[in-house]
């Protein structure tokens, strides 16, 4: 979807599986974008 899509949503909330390093590279590369996330280690 382009941002230009009527209904488009503006936020998202992200859940990542696994705290490993890639898991936490992603985490903090969304935090810095400002989008909220939640990491989950099984």
């Amino acid at each position: 979807m382009s941002p230009e899509t009527p209904g488009a949503p503006a936020r998202a909330t992200v859940g990542l599986v696994g705290g490993g390093p890639a898991g936490l590279l992603l985490a903090r590369l969304l935090r810095h974008d400002g989008i909220d996330r939640v990491v989950l280690e099984p």
